[in-house]
């Protein structure tokens, strides 16, 4: 057998091999639970299903497409764990059909190996990160070159609305994308010589598509004044938070795990110069705005990673097809990566992923068995919360079905160091909505961000929080825990 027909047939395997571990993964990741972000995301859809108006009600700084994909969700598949399973099993698919479809007709058993490995990157953050809005991203942006491919290959501009339709989707959940389409748009003019006008027209189209559902979204809640302020304030403020050196930035870039795969990848980038092919080219692209994303965002969180990774790894299974055609060389480097993915990367993202399915309940069930015992049903508009993420109270005043005492779904905002004008505003406001309609029932988290530790510390940057606190409310339950200095725990108030 040929060295041509060799390396097929060893793709293809690897191909099949990547598919068969995502759906152990899959089937793994099916008894997970809502946590981390999504069940905060899901309580903002819940309040406003109650009527409370984003931006306006509801203090939050996530964008209009995050809570229209949100709302989506919940309203289709469910909005429980079962529905957000199913919701990354579909964004799972996806990203193996736009990998294989990136990566055209000649190289299709290796897009389908970058996609499953990818999805699998993906699930290996665990219950956590499922379903992160950076996911969604990354998605939206291999659909997008998947249009971009075959708008060149077959020289048809219209296919550029899909591909800014997907861009401006995703920068109405990380606005910065914007520039990334851009930048695309430039690159795909390039290879449009002759159709360049036609191209940049449909383009334009597409993006009318999501900007379209953004003014209408806001349009029918009327909170467009109330957005625009929310982008001056809260959101800068939030941005400005747990911010990392561009060094570290930098450093994270390449996690540990790949770095080797990548290395071989860069040797095999090298050997085929790779300036001569047109699709490498935007690959690359895909991979550096992926890490301006990352490096844009300052909080080097790993999920905000997965734009770049999409991209990086497709571009390795890539350079590994083409590799396989040419010197005896290039073909050792590329079999060897190949055998590196089978014998270890995938292995080792299954064990990460079967650990990642024990995620503990504890706080949340206890805080909902207490929540019961003080009235249950009954604490229906009159029971508030102060956490940020971990505490898991929003989460279980949504397993609940419990409607908030105001729209403050965070507390870094209000127990913030900082004394400026944003903080100050919130704070101001948060007395004044306990004030006129006081909750018979506060939970005080002890999880405190952008520190991440775990205490009450975080009540002496606000003195006149805790005056109203010792006036009107008396401790009720204390959910203490031996290792609660690095385990979050709760208290909770109820009303003299």
């Amino acid at each position: 057998m040929d060295a041509h027909r060799l390396g097929s047939w060893m793709l293809r395997f690897v191909a099949i091999y990547n598919v068969i571990a995502v759906v152990i993964a899959v089937a793994i990741a099916r008894n997970w639970p809502l946590v981390h972000d999504a069940p905060l995301l899901h309580y903002v859809v819940f309040l406003m299903d109650h009527g409370r108006a984003p931006y306006r009600e509801i203090l939050d700084m996530n964008m209009p497409g995050t809570y229209m994909l949100e709302w989506g969700v919940m309203h289709i598949l469910g909005g429980g764990s079962v529905g957000w399973w199913c919701w990354s099993v579909i964004t799972g698919l996806v990203t193996i059909l736009s990998c294989a479809w990136i990566a055209g007709e000649t190289k299709r058993a290796a897009g389908i190996a970058a996609g499953a490995w990818i999805y699998l990157v993906q699930l290996r953050g665990g219950a956590m990160n499922l379903g992160q809005r950076d996911w969604i991203v990354a998605v939206l942006l291999l659909v997008a070159f998947g249009c971009i491919f075959e708008s060149i290959r077959k020289q048809r501009p219209v296919w550029m609305a899909g591909f800014m339709c997907c861009c401006g989707l995703a920068a109405s959940i990380k606005p910065p994308v914007v520039a990334i389409a851009l930048l695309l748009l430039v690159l795909s003019c390039w290879q449009l010589p002759r159709r360049r006008a036609r191209a940049v027209g449909w383009s334009f189209l597409g993006g009318l598509i999501p900007l379209a559902a953004i003014l209408i979204f806001l349009a029918h809640w009327g909170v467009t004044h109330d957005f625009l302020a929310t982008l001056r304030g809260l959101v800068p403020f939030y941005a400005g938070l747990h911010q990392e050196s561009y060094g570290h930035l930098i450093l994270k870039l390449v996690p540990v795990v790949e770095f080797p795969l990548v290395a071989a990848g860069l040797v095999l980038f090298w050997m085929r110069r790779w300036w001569r092919d047109w699709e490498t080219i935007f690959l690359v692209a895909g991979i550096l705005s992926g890490a301006a994303l990352f490096i844009i965002q300052r909080k080097g969180w790993p999920y905000h990673l997965y734009p770049e990774l999409a991209f990086l790894l497709l571009w390795v299974m890539y350079e590994v097809r083409n590799s396989l055609d040419r010197g005896k060389l290039q073909f050792r480097f590329a079999t060897v990566i190949l055998l590196f993915t089978v014998v270890w990367m995938v292995p080792e993202t299954l064990y990460h992923i079967s650990k990642s399915s024990k995620h503990s309940l504890d706080t949340v069930e206890h805080l909902e068995s207490d929540l019961n015992s003080l009235g249950g049903a009954q604490l229906n508009g009159k029971v508030q919360c102060l956490d940020m993420t971990t505490g898991g109270c929003i989460n279980t005043l949504y397993r609940m079905n419990l409607v908030q005492s105001t729209g403050f779904i965070y507390d870094y905002y209000l127990f913030s160091s900082q004394n400026n004008d944003v903080v100050t505003r919130l704070r101001r406001r948060f007395l004044e909505e306990i004030s006129t309609r006081p909750p018979e029932v506060i939970v005080l988290s002890s999880h405190t961000w952008p520190a991440d530790t775990f205490g009450y510390d975080q009540l002496a940057n606000w003195p006149a929080f805790v005056q109203v606190l010792d006036k009107n409310y008396q401790l009720a339950r204390i959910y203490p825990l031996a290792n609660q200095a690095v385990v979050p725990v709760y208290r909770i108030y109820t009303h003299k």
